[in-house]
């Protein structure tokens, strides 16, 4: 292994020495580069010679193999400052021309790099009417990339595609978007962007200029430098005002400037970089690392696409400066771009670049949706972005503008939220004619943390389809006679007016859109517009209550007219004759052999007619044949109800409909329907069948006239003083079960037969004196609904026999 590391120094250090004697330079013998080779630390015991003066160098180029860089990358991307001997190195200063060394240029001193001259101009002409600028630029770049040019490579897709949707074609606009990349660079794009865009490109340009001017040719590696320098941030227009003796904070240096990261601890914790969006893109700012006033502070800004670089050199470095600010003006091209700034600090300049860094902070920022549209399509709102690979979601809100703009960010309005939204949405929860504010924010996972793009937010109105109101309904007052609440659909848009008049519309009025102002014409004026409140009824109805029946009118013509804006659409015509109040507290008395309907007699009703029909038979088509029963208002107050010459059928519906006479007209009220179950009735008889000294033993009899399916359970009750008046009066007394002979307290049987009546239960009375008496235990189960229309099931009444069967005598005889 040591044999293999000598040999890496070795052939670093001779492929050094190669340039550096080519270049002039008296440099040390190949001998004492062999023993450097295989023993490093004598470098720093050198007093004299050329191995002195280029002690530096060689200590570099050392420092740089032991961490596994290729020997050769090494010497080519020598800093400025070690490509000379100490005796004959330039003066350390932080001017621009030492900045624009680049680490491809400091291999010259081996080979020389192209000129623009020496590159194959690129065919400007087109392969179609319609040619594709960023294809061309895809293909310079390749082309660049195969003559050996490292800055292409690191030009990305959406770079190019962005230059020419934005339509960025001077060298100065590119040369901010590729600090990456050298002047030539931007020189080079800019001419392959003025094939595609010859109306919008200068012909004074910049570009132009600089190419028509002619350059003497690089006499040294320095020179060479100074005639391509490196891209780096340009200052502002007026620093070239400045005095000559400001110092600059723009160091101009580049990643093989500083020594290579070795892992460790960070000695302190990173703090933020304060990232804000300004016209010419991201302004960076970061607290200033604390040193002594005599250190040198170098800050290097490295960027990286998506994650933080795990090292300085494995970001883009931006610049280095001393300054604790700068703008980034490059577009985003990626879902998040990331920032760090290490800090160095020496005694000097060149001190601080040996010393390895600190991260003193870092930030990042978000891409927002681009390209984001609105439209709208039959009252959906659809929008439209793009984002970038690696954006995990987009948080849309919608904000309604009717009501202010008030809790804007406010999470009530955050929309599709199961939704990744990364290419748009669709809402239809919208109201027409309402305007919305939508703002969207892309969402970015960086590490273990979410983080969000800034918003960006369009607004929009949705059209109005006005929808006409079919549905008006009239219900009359039961409070105040005379006064009728109308209630309707509430329209998704628009406000509804109710106009009233004695006279119908016009037939073909109905339906129609026109102007507010037109509806005056058709007879629908400001005096025909009923005042009364519009209230909610609930989420999807409106209505209007105590709206009076205008005195002498017998007929009534309500016009819904849906409102909004200045146009108006006409509903549905509602026609109501004066009515006459349904009947109240309608129901059906049940006495064993007859059935009475008791009701509050309506106002103003001259009579009340009584319907009995199926109940499969709608109530329009049962009142619409003959009554079966009529009752006069006289006849109600001596009998207090309707009490029917015949039985009603079991499972029949019974329906009562007031009415009056006006004209000679008959004008019915709302017919009011009671549902009757029918009542079986239950015989029931207690036969002794045995009796002894322990008392009587009695068989229960039940007889019906139908067939009863799962009746209720029945239990004997005996009270002592008096007739039982409940299943709870008394005491219950025991029963046999058949078959079985268990005692139980409840007579249960599956099923009562017509024209059957032994159960098969014993009961085994008490030897007190009192009554019996057998009830129906309603405890047990509860009362039944039917499954078709929750019809309640017919009722059980229990008749019982004589009286004298059921008292119960004291025994005869002495007392035991």
């Amino acid at each position: 292994m040591a044999n293999t590391k000598q040999e890496k120094r070795e052939a670093a250090l001779f492929e050094w020495v190669t340039a550096a004697s080519a270049a002039g330079h008296d440099v040390p013998s190949s001998d004492e580069l062999t023993t450097i080779a295989a023993s490093p630390e004598i470098v720093s015991a050198a007093t004299e010679g050329p191995v002195l003066a280029w002690k530096a160098t060689i200590e570099y180029i050392l420092h740089q193999v032991k961490f596994g860089l290729d020997p050769f990358a090494v010497v080519q991307n020598l800093p400025q400052e070690l490509l000379t001997p100490t005796e004959i190195a330039a003066p350390a200063r932080h001017s621009r021309e030492r900045g624009g060394v680049t680490s491809r240029l400091a291999g010259s001193l081996r080979r020389p790099s192209r000129t623009p001259a020496e590159v194959p101009a690129d065919d400007p002409t087109p392969e179609s009417s319609q040619p594709d600028s960023v294809g061309a630029l895809m293909e310079w770049r390749s082309r660049r990339i195969a003559d050996g040019v490292e800055a292409a490579g690191a030009i990305k897709d959406a770079t190019l595609r962005t230059l020419v949707q934005r339509k960025f074609i001077s060298k100065e606009q590119i040369r901010k978007q590729l600090p990456g990349a050298d002047s030539q660079m931007a020189a080079e794009i800019a001419d392959v962007l003025a094939t595609f865009f010859p109306s919008e490109t200068s012909p004074a340009s910049p570009a132009s200029d600089d190419e028509a001017t002619p350059k003497a040719a690089p006499t040294s590696p320095a020179a060479e430098a100074r005639e391509h320098p490196a891209s780096a941030p340009l200052a502002p227009a007026a620093a070239n005002e400045q005095d000559e003796s400001a110092p600059d904070p723009l160091l101009g240096l580049t990643h093989a400037d500083f020594c290579e990261y070795e892992y460790g601890e960070n000695p302190v914790e990173p703090g933020a970089v304060t990232i804000t969006r300004g016209p010419g893109g991201h302004r960076l700012t970061w607290e200033p690392y604390l040193t002594s006033p005599d250190d040198t502070v170098i800050y290097r800004v490295v960027a990286n696409e998506d994650v933080f670089p795990h090292k300085p050199e494995a970001g883009e470095l931006l610049l280095a400066t001393t300054s604790v600010e700068f703008e980034d003006p490059r577009f985003l091209t990626s879902a998040v771009r990331t920032y760090q700034v290490w800090c160095h600090v020496g005694v000097d300049e060149r001190a601080a670049r040996y010393q390895q860094p600190v991260l003193v902070a870092a930030g990042e920022v978000v891409s927002p949706v681009e390209d984001f549209k609105l439209s709208e399509d039959e009252g959906r709102v659809i929008a439209q972005w793009n984002v970038f690979p690696g954006t995990r979601s987009v948080r849309v809100y919608r904000v309604p503008l009717s009501g202010g703009s008030r809790g804007i960010n406010d999470p009530r309005h955050e929309i599709l939220t199961s939704e990744p939204n990364l290419t748009g949405f669709v809402d239809a929860d919208v109201s027409r004619g309402e305007t919305y504010l939508y703002r969207a924010m892309a969402e970015v996972t960086v590490g273990s943390t979410v983080r969000l793009a800034n918003s960006v937010q369009k607004e929009i109105q949705v059209s109005v389809v006005l929808k006409p109101v079919l549905d008006v309904q009239i219900t009359m007052s039961t409070e105040r006679a005379g006064e009728f609440e109308l209630r309707w659909s509430t329209p998704p848009t628009g406000r509804v007016s109710i106009y009233r008049s004695n006279t119908a519309p016009p037939a073909d009025l109905e339906g129609s859109e026109m102007p507010v102002d037109a509806l005056s014409l058709q007879g629908l004026d400001e005096t025909a517009q009923l005042k009364h409140p519009v209230v909610a009824a609930d989420a999807t109805s409106s209505r209007m209550a105590g709206v009076p029946w205008p005195s002498g009118w017998d007929r009534t013509y309500f016009t819904p007219v849906t409102i909004f804006g200045n146009k108006a659409k006409i509903g549905a015509v509602k026609v109501q004759t004066r009515p006459v109040a349904a009947v109240t507290d309608a129901r059906i008395i049940e006495r064993f052999n007859a059935q009475i309907v008791s009701f509050g007699w309506p106002a103003a009703a001259a009579s009340v007619l009584a319907w009995v029909a199926p109940r499969s038979l709608p109530a329009e088509q049962a009142i619409a044949g003959r009554p079966d029963e009529e009752i006069h208002l006289r006849q109600h107050r001596r009998d207090g109800g309707l009490t029917f010459a015949r039985e009603l059928p079991a499972g029949c519906m019974v329906y009562l409909v007031p009415v009056a006479y006006s004209g000679g007209e008959q004008i019915r009220g709302e017919h009011v329907g009671i549902s009757y179950p029918g009542l079986t009735r239950v015989y029931y008889s207690l036969r002794t069948v045995h009796e002894d000294a322990e008392g009587r033993v009695v068989a229960v009899n039940l007889a019906t006239d139908v067939d009863v399916d799962t009746p209720p359970p029945f239990v004997l009750v005996h009270n002592a003083e008096r007739f039982p008046l409940g299943p709870h009066d008394g005491q219950t007394v025991k029963l046999i079960a058949p078959h079985t002979q268990q005692l139980a307290w409840q007579i249960v049987v599956d099923r009562l037969v017509r024209d059957q009546s032994d159960t098969g239960w014993r009961a085994r009375l008490p030897l007190q004196p009192g009554f019996i008496r057998l009830f129906a235990d309603t405890r047990a189960v509860a009362t039944p609904l039917d499954d078709a229309n929750t019809f309640p099931v017919r009722r059980i009444a229990l008749a019982d026999p004589p009286l004298d069967s059921l008292r119960l005598d004291p025994p005869i005889g002495p007392p035991l």
